[in-house]
């Protein structure tokens, strides 16, 4: 009987800790836990050369540029032209009014410049889906909160699946 309590007691108790069912969950690694948050590498497209893009933008660079170059010649004018004004009405005040006019009209000029090319660099890009998801239908933003008690690893591996099985219905 004591050689029965020697064995198969320390046997029982070695036993019951390879048990797995229960209603806990597994310390053994999960597959979101392997997966890595990097983007993928992808390939640049290649965008068939178009002269007239070229054209365009070179014709908006050189827009900007002379804006630019109109801003700084105007601003040190209207710089001295406002700290001489007098009071307001005057003629003085007046006169700083149309330099400070000036200096907005040119860089007026490279703002819309800078406008339009960065419309075209978004019309070059492609369609967006304009509702701030991607087109998966998961939210654009990179980086998201993962919930509380979720690690960040299993938080961007169940978007990833998400994104797999397409937007939600």
């Amino acid at each position: 009987m004591k050689l029965f309590r020697v064995l198969v007691f320390p046997a029982a108790l070695l036993l019951a800790g390879c048990i797995t069912h229960g209603p806990w969950p597994s310390l053994a690694p999960r597959p979101d836990e392997g997966l890595t948050i990097e983007e993928p590498v992808r390939a640049a497209p290649q965008i068939a050369d178009d002269s007239a893009f070229r054209v365009r933008i070179n014709n908006l660079v050189a827009e900007a540029r002379a804006g630019n170059a109109a801003f700084a010649r105007d601003y040190d004018d209207a710089a001295r032209t406002a700290a001489r004004a007098g009071a307001e009405g005057s003629d003085s005040w007046m006169a700083a009014q149309q330099a400070l006019s000036r200096v907005e009209a040119a860089r007026g000029r490279t703002s819309d410049a800078a406008a339009e090319l960065h419309q075209l660099a978004v019309a070059r890009a492609g369609p967006s889906t304009g509702s701030g998801r991607t087109e998966c239908g998961l939210p654009s933003q990179r980086i998201s909160t993962p919930p509380h008690g979720v690690s960040p690893a299993r938080h961007n591996g169940r978007r990833r699946r998400a994104c797999r099985r397409g937007p939600p219905h």
